[in-house]
Formats: C-alpha cells, structure tokens, sequence
C-alpha cells in the first residue's frame, strides 16, 4: 500500500467519525430535550394529584411530596431548574431553558408542538395567558410551560 492510498483511507475515515459524532450529538441533545419534557408531565400530574387531595395548586415543590415520580428530591428540582407556580384554579410547570445548551433548546422547539410546550420570558400571566406562545427554540433565557387544569380542558 503507497503513502497516497494511506491517506485517503485515513481522510475517508476520519470523514465517517465526524458524521458519527454529528448524529451522536444530536441524540444526545433529543434524548436530554425529551427527558425535560418527561420530567414536566409527571410534575404537572404530580401537582394534579396533590390538587385532587388538597383543592389547591402546590406553592412549591416540598408541597407535593418528598420525592416526586422524575425521582428527584424538591431541592434537586429547583437546582436543575423546575419550578411550579399558580393563579387561582390555573397551574404550571416551568423549567428555565437557560440552563441548556443550543442544541437541546433547538430540540425542544421541534417536539414544542407535540408536547404543548410554551415559552414565556419572565413569570407567567396564567388568567390572561396572553404571554405564552408555543416555544420554537430561539430563546436563550426564559421560560418552558407545561400548563394545567383540574378540568382538563387545557393540556
């Protein structure tokens, strides 16, 4: 084998291990993007439940329970960036995006329409909503809302 044909199978190679990394990183991104929003659905049915025993939307996490089904403990939550907040008989689940790479906010816009997600960019306007938008994954700070209702008329 010749000095030029080393090369050339060493550039085809290293073309193959970047596209490999390429797709590696994306998943990975999804597969973060997709447990945020898993963890948003079990806290907004966690704070469903506590609803359906106690007739008021939890303050708090350490309101719900000691360990919520994500797993985590109430102080974890707020460390990885949960938060839940209400007005009247309207609640959310919020997550700062702030604390997420580009890649995984852009994955979050893309699942945004299946999941119900919204954006919002400071503390929400529950009764008007009239600040929430379906989140398309541009924004850096901010908001991912998960609403609820007991009524279950709005997702």
């Amino acid at each position: 084998m010749t000095l030029v044909e080393l090369l050339i199978v060493m550039i085809i190679i290293g073309i193959l291990a970047s596209m490999l990394m390429l797709t590696c990183i994306q998943s990975t991104a999804r597969a973060h993007a997709t447990r945020i929003v898993s963890d948003l659905e079990s806290l907004r049915e966690e704070c469903i439940i506590h609803y359906s025993h106690t007739e008021s939307w939890p303050d708090c996490f350490s309101d719900i329970s000691k360990e919520v089904q994500s797993g985590f403990t109430p102080e974890k939550l707020n460390e990885k960036g949960f938060s839940v907040f209400n007005s009247g008989d309207l609640g959310c689940v919020m997550f700062n995006i702030a604390k997420t790479t580009p890649r995984v906010r852009s994955s979050m816009g893309r699942i945004s329409q299946e999941s119900g997600l919204y954006f919002i960019a400071t503390s929400p306007d529950l009764e008007s909503r009239k600040d929430l938008s379906l989140y398309d994954g541009s924004s850096a700070t901010g908001f991912i809302v998960k609403l609820f209702r007991c009524s279950n008329t709005l997702d």
